[in-house]
């Protein structure tokens, strides 16, 4: 998993998918799908190193009400209309903030976030729409919503599924970089209980699996879902443009 991070100033959980291989031995291509946090904090430096990585498509996961509280300045400053695909139905309760390194509790939490199909399709025809050009997806943290898609996307690929809960767990150190700037800059900006801050800043790959399995139990595969949803043609898309010998 090492060498897939990479490092902004005002950033904290941004990654690469490409370089990860598949159970018929081909990789990820690098430089072609990005997960990542909410760039609002950006610092112009950010915003170049952003430009560089020539993103074209921008898959944003926020609420209506996230969009309206910090806008998406950073993509139309580099020329981009982000496809907007909230996948989730409203915000997280305070009260229960703590409870997402539980695994039912996540588990829950993230089947209702793949319960609209309409967006769902939006969503997928949207990634294999950006062809062999660089996309991004992101939400407000890149931890749960993000990681959904992304592991999602993995598994369509034939990523196994040891290495889709690895980069599941590797949210945890973007997290603590994320919490390090709160605390200095905002620390009033979120609940932070002793018990918020520890589930803040982990994401036990047991919480991805428990979700995993449901998917699994109820549709047979995450791909098997997609293709129920009539995105066949888009996934094979998006193994042709993305996967490499």
């Amino acid at each position: 998993m090492t060498g897939r991070e990479l490092t902004f100033e005002r950033l904290f959980n941004v990654r690469d998918l490409g370089g990860l291989r598949t159970a018929d031995g081909r990789t990820v291509r690098p430089g072609l799908v990005y997960r990542s946090d909410d760039p609002h904090r950006a610092t112009e430096a950010d915003v170049e190193a952003l430009r560089a990585l020539g993103i074209t498509t921008v898959i944003d996961l926020r609420l209506d009400v996230e969009v309206d509280a910090r806008g998406s300045h950073v993509w139309t400053t580099l020329g981009l209309d982000p496809v907007r695909c909230s996948i989730m139905s409203k915000e997280p309760v305070p009260e229960n903030l703590a409870r997402y390194i539980e695994p039912e509790f996540v588990r829950d939490e993230y089947l209702a976030m793949i319960a609209d199909d309409d967006i769902a399709r939006r969503l997928w025809r949207a990634l294999a729409a950006a062809g062999d050009q660089p996309r991004l997806i992101h939400c407000a943290s890149g931890r749960d919503r993000t990681a959904v898609i992304a592991a999602f996307l993995l598994e369509t690929l034939g990523v196994s599924r040891e290495d889709v809960l690895d980069d599941y767990e590797a949210s945890g150190t973007g997290m603590e970089r994320m919490l390090a700037y709160i605390d200095e800059h905002v620390p009033d900006a979120v609940p932070m209980s002793e018990g918020n801050r520890y589930a803040f800043t982990r994401t036990p790959r047991a919480c991805m699996a428990a979700f995993l399995d449901a998917v699994d139990e109820r549709w047979g595969s995450p791909v098997s879902y997609l293709e129920k949803l009539g995105v066949g043609p888009e996934l094979d898309r998006l193994r042709a443009d993305l996967l490499t010998d």
